[in-house]
C-alpha cells in the first residue's frame, strides 16, 4: 500500500534500505525520525557525492561508476521520509 507520506511499497529494495539505515541509526541511539539527525545524515550523503564527484575527476572511478554511486545516494536520500 503506497501513499503521499510513503509512496514506496512496504517491500520496495528502497524502502528496505531506509530500514536498515534506521537499524543502524537506532543502534546509535539516534532515529532518522528525528529532523535535525535526517538533514545531518542528508548533510553527510552529501558530502559522500562530493567525494565521489573528486574521485571521479582524479579518474579513481569511472564516470560511469560514479553515475551508479549517485543514483544509490540519490536512494539513500529518501530513507528518512520512508521510516
Amino acid at each position: 500500500m503506497t501513499d503521499a507520506e510513503h509512496p514506496e511499497p512496504d517491500n520496495s529494495p528502497l524502502r528496505a534500505l531506509a530500514e536498515q539505515m534506521e537499524i543502524s541509526f537506532n543502534s546509535a541511539g539516534r532515529t532518522l525520525t528525528d529532523d535535525d539527525t535526517a538533514e545531518i545524515y542528508r548533510h553527510t550523503l552529501r558530502l559522500v557525492q562530493r567525494a565521489l564527484e573528486g574521485a571521479q575527476e582524479q579518474d579513481i572511478i569511472t564516470a560511469q561508476q560514479q553515475g551508479e554511486l549517485a543514483s544509490l545516494i540519490e536512494g539513500m536520500e529518501a530513507a528518512p521520509r520512508l521510516v
